[in-house]
């Protein structure tokens, strides 16, 4: 007798209300289990009910060593994911007269080091399944910056970078896309067709982008 079917997992680090939602409840709707992660517990509480059978992991981004401690308790509780989105991406909106250096510094962990920290623990799960994916959700300021976002365009543009060399570098067997967003809290209600459709292409060949 044949192992019964376990569909494939989806994993969002930094489920909010706008797009990390829309995108587990889109991947939900697929057909996917879900598993996202926030720092707050009561919020995780609250995306287990309203999506069945989903399960949330309390992570900061902005603590290196916690990617290991999460990936290992993703492993234990739900297994490997096929797909994992990067969607954490909060900024000071500020300019350079008002920026400060910690402004800078938080913008950095939180977009560009956080992204490397779970992608690199997160890599031989991906590398061991076939047509596995990362979909990192970029914004407008990766492509051009502002006077008044310093902080966060500075970040979001290295992030943009960090993801074209993952994808040269996990060429085997892992696809990547980076989605530009509008506005990080718009929901995107058609990723996982238009992903599958842009994402066909392996890193070998070309880093795939999707704009919405």
């Amino acid at each position: 007798m044949s192992e019964a079917f376990e569909p494939p997992l989806c994993f969002v680090v930094g489920i909010g209300p706008g797009t990390g939602l829309a995108v587990a409840r889109k991947f939900a709707a697929e057909g996917y289990r879900l598993a996202f992660s926030s720092r707050d517990r009561a919020k995780l509480d609250g995306y287990e009910k309203e999506i069945p059978g989903s399960r949330g992991y309390v992570y900061d981004v902005r603590d290196v060593a916690a990617a290991e401690r999460v990936v290992a308790e993703l492993r234990a509780g739900q297994g490997a994911p096929h797909v994992v989105v990067y969607n954490t991406g909060p900024g000071a909106f500020v300019d350079i007269d008002r920026a400060e250096v910690e402004d800078l510094q938080s913008a950095w962990e939180i977009n560009t080091r956080g992204l490397f920290a779970i992608t690199k623990a997160l890599l031989p799960d991906l590398r061991a399944q076939r047509g596995a994916n990362l979909i990192v959700m970029g914004a407008t300021a990766s492509w051009r910056g502002g006077a008044k976002a310093l902080p966060f365009a500075s970040a979001i543009r290295a992030r943009m970078s960090v993801t074209s060399d993952i994808v040269c570098a996990a060429s085997r067997g892992v696809a990547s896309t980076w989605v530009r967003t509008a506005s990080t809290s718009a929901p995107i209600s058609a990723l996982p067709a238009t992903v599958r459709a842009r994402v066909s292409a392996r890193c070998s060949q070309v880093q795939a982008s999707s704009f919405w």
